[in-house]
């Protein structure tokens, strides 16, 4: 399994959007962004996808869709650039680790405030 980093380029709008994958360049995947999903529903004609980078490794990935995304300019979010924010919109599996975590800690000192009552 591999995933990639891709550049979508509306040529009408002449619009850009960042994002990763996980899964094949074949496998139908388009984006994660409502807005940018509604344009190509419309007009497919007018857009090209631009592969930037493969991963083996989900960490690499994520990390190379973030550098892609930081070299975006925040006057052009949401304007030159269907993304609207520069973050990836998946999880890392150390930060999934460590929200896991907080989230068990969390419930653990609600269950013994309510046991204690």
């Amino acid at each position: 399994m591999f995933g990639f980093v891709y550049l979508w380029y509306d040529l009408r709008k002449n619009k850009f959007y960042v994002g990763s994958h996980w899964g094949t360049t074949t496998d139908g995947y388009l984006c994660s962004s409502t807005w940018m999903k509604r344009a190509y529903k419309r007009r497919p004609e007018d857009f090209k996808r631009r592969i930037l980078s493969i991963h083996d490794d989900r960490s690499e990935l994520l990390d190379e869709e973030l550098r892609v995304l930081k070299m975006i300019k925040d006057e052009e979010l949401g304007v030159r650039y269907y993304n609207l924010a520069k973050h990836s919109g998946h999880w890392h599996s150390t930060n999934l680790k460590c929200i896991k975590t907080k989230l068990k800690a969390s419930w653990t000192e609600e269950r013994k405030q309510k046991d204690s009552v």
